[in-house]
């Protein structure tokens, strides 16, 4: 038997488990209500007010309360898959659940459930709202909308939001329309008279929320939050400053600041245009804001995948406004009461402030809920404790208050704060006075290490802080004495520099005699080497600049070589880029050249590619590029230049190749050459913009030669 801090008698039996006894009501549990066994052998409370029970041949079980509740399928729900909770009016409580229908708590604790065989279209709900009147609205997976009045379903279909999940019901402001948020193309739906009015906004719905001034903001899938008002939409997104555009969640408080959950990335304050955001770097809980819900005292309470966390909201304006540098989360999970960390948050509402200011919110293990206005901490400050110190790796103990090694010595000390209802929570500091400037914080790590240490004396302490924030003012230490080593002690550091010192100086004349003979010889040398040197620079530098011709021009012509030209246009297009002007290009292909070179010979087809290169080499302006792309074609780069300009270039070295014909030794040859023109205007690469000039020419070529064709994007242009 034992009597706990609340007056609680406990009483262990040999094989019926442990009952409680207060006020006259005897409550037991066994193994049916969780116990690994029903033989209790003994009974204990520790500090925090836990019990801890032993038993024979089922281990250690510890009983405690946490601050959250739960129900679900063992308290008589239908399932533990939970997607929306709703507080009606009267006290009851209404609870759309993924495929086990519509179940009704009422004041007695009775459980009711509704499925498809009582009027529901749909055993999985999302969605719940009570009208003024006390109607129960209710969304499901199907899209259907269904009133819930005297004891009678009634159904409503929008034909234009078939098989899209409804997950939002609200009453409009004065209470007179419904607004509808499909998950799916405009699924932001005024119902009004029973007719179904569509707005455009853009993503699938997630979750929405009317501000005083009658606007309502809307959360998406993949495209932000929106501020719909009077018809017009105003959008948020990553481009505004939005952590992410996926919102799962949006609340206005009572102060008609709009604060939007998205994921991954964490919460999102709109106030006035102006976006603030809250991460994991900021302190906050987790990447994922699923739903929010303010309580009576302030506190923003948030889900995700991974539990239930709250901030103060003072402490989220105090950030936005520039008075503290990060936020504190204090989370809550299953060592407080939940059956399960994970919470649901595609529907509405997933989270439910009551009348009285309890909090429900939607999990996988049933609906949870906590009373913030009363909850009790009962946990006691955890107590560091100092497991082991290492010097140099070898295990030592502190005596008479202080530990004594060497200078130079590595320290390791190991701590701990003794915790079994949620020791992943708690973080630590740690500081070595003399040496450190200022606590260092490592968040949940035990171990503290020093290298190198310099002989001194030290002082080592360590503080733990649990989920509150708050460091307790309980703290270890140790004294630490690290003693010099001989060679560390001033006297051997004086004789050092004594005998370094006069060895120094006799080194310096020895070092001054052999660099005066030195000196003469070197001197000699350099002259002679420098000439040589001169000599050998010149050479290659003339050789330098015959290869740069080679690598980088073409042989016949003297134009850039494709390498080349290649490179000059990458060049050109990044720098587009950077200053923002379009490249045009311009392709050349001398017409029929092929006939020239088998009628006059390739002597003559060359002195024809050298006259055209000549021609267009005179025409170009001194930033234009001009390569010979291959054979008998040409690559000319035009930066900052337009298409029409590129056509307009293009035309005038049409006309001056063919303005008369090119003599090439006896013969006379008339020449030609099709054009065609492609521009850049963006970051696209040297291939896809030569390529479509390629296009362009090959166009040219079909309409008849001696031309100039444009190709920008899918349109085209003739000269």
């Amino acid at each position: 038997m034992l009597e706990d801090r609340d007056e609680v008698l406990w009483l262990g039996f040999e094989h019926h488990g442990i009952a409680s006894v207060w006020q006259g009501q005897i409550r037991r549990y066994t193994t049916l209500q969780g116990l690994p066994s029903d033989e209790v052998d003994r009974i204990f409370e520790d500090r925090s007010g836990h019990l801890w029970i032993g038993l024979l041949e089922g281990g250690v079980l510890e009983l405690r309360d946490g601050p959250f509740s739960a129900i679900g399928k063992r308290e008589g729900l239908s399932t533990d898959m939970v997607w929306s909770v709703l507080q009606a009016r009267d006290g009851s409580l209404w609870i759309g659940t993924d495929g086990n229908g519509l179940n009704h708590i009422d004041r007695n604790g009775k459980v009711h459930v509704y499925t498809v065989a009582d009027g529901l279209p749909d055993n999985t709900i999302f969605a719940l709202c009570e009208a003024g009147d006390g109607t129960i609205w209710i969304g499901s997976e199907g899209g259907a909308l269904t009133r819930f009045k005297k004891g009678r379903f009634t159904r409503y279909r929008d034909p234009e939001a078939k098989d899209s999940r409804l997950a939002e019901i609200l009453q409009g402001p004065g209470g007179s329309d419904l607004w509808l948020g499909f998950h799916g193309k405009n699924g932001l739906v005024r119902f009004h008279d029973g007719r179904f009015l569509h707005y455009t906004v853009p993503g699938l719905l997630n979750a929405m929320a009317f501000v005083p001034d009658g606007a309502i903001w809307v959360g998406t899938d993949h495209a932000g939050v929106s501020r719909v008002k009077d018809g017009l939409v105003t959008n948020y997104t990553t481009a505004q400053g939005l952590l992410s555009d996926f919102a799962p969640a949006i609340y206005v408080d009572r102060d008609g600041v709009v604060w939007a959950g998205t994921s991954p990335g964490g919460l999102n304050r709109i106030k006035n245009g102006h976006i603030t955001t809250y991460s994991v770097a900021q302190g906050l809980f987790d990447l994922t804001v699923g739903a929010i819900v303010e309580d009576a005292s302030g506190n923003l309470w948030m889900t995700c995948n991974h539990g239930i966390f709250r901030v103060s909201k003072q402490e989220l304006t105090d950030y936005a406004e520039g008075r503290v540098h990060a936020v504190h989360s204090v989370v809550y999970g299953t060592a407080d009461g939940l059956r399960a960390a994970e919470c649901n948050f595609a529907a509405y509402p997933a989270v439910w402030q009551g009348a009285s200011g309890r909090l429900w919110f939607a999990t996988v293990g049933g609906v949870a809920t906590i009373d913030p206005g009363h909850m009790q901490n009962r946990r006691a400050d955890p107590q560091i404790q100092i497991e082991c110190i290492l010097l140099n790796q070898n295990l030592v103990r502190v005596e008479g208050a202080s530990l004594i090694g060497r200078g130079s010595d590595d320290l390791e000390v190991q701590y701990t704060a003794p915790d079994f209802t949620a020791p992943d929570r708690l973080r630590f500091r740690y500081r070595l006075l003399h040496f450190d400037r200022d606590w260092v914080n490592v968040g949940g790590r035990r171990e503290a290490y020093y290298t190198k240490l310099p002989p001194g004396r030290y002082v080592f302490e360590a503080q733990v802080a649990e989920e509150n924030g708050e460091w307790t003012p309980y703290s270890q230490s140790f004294a630490l004495i690290l003693q010099p080593r001989f060679w560390q002690t001033d006297w051997f550091k004086i004789a050092s520099a004594l005998i370094i010192v006069s060895l120094f100086g006799v080194l310096v004349k020895l070092r001054v005699r052999y660099l005066e003979a030195r000196t003469l010889d070197l001197e000699e040398r350099v002259n002679r080497r420098t000439k040589e040197l001169q000599e050998a620079i010149k050479a290659a530098e003339d050789a330098q600049e015959a290869l740069r011709k080679l690598a980088t021009k073409d042989g016949l012509t003297g134009l850039w070589n494709r390498r080349a030209i290649f490179e000059l246009l990458d060049r050109e297009i990044l720098r587009g880029g950077r200053e923002n002007f379009g490249i045009c290009v311009l392709m050349a292909d001398l017409d029929h050249f092929k006939l020239i070179n088998d009628k006059y010979g390739h002597l003559a087809g060359d002195s024809v590619l050298e006259e055209v290169a000549r021609r267009v080499t005179e025409l170009a302006k001194p930033y234009n590029l001009v390569g010979r792309y291959g054979g008998e074609e040409l690559l000319i780069v035009l930066p900052d230049c337009t298409l029409l300009d590129g056509m307009k270039r293009a035309e005038e070295f049409r006309s001056v190749i063919a303005s008369h014909p090119i003599d090439a030794g006896p013969h006379s040859i008339p020449v030609s050459c099709s054009f065609g023109v492609a521009v850049c205007s963006d970051m696209a690469p040297a291939e896809a913009l030569i390529a479509e000039a390629d296009m362009a020419l090959y166009q040219a070529k079909r309409s008849g030669r001696n031309c100039v064709h444009a190709l920008f994007g899918q349109n085209s242009t003739f000269a």
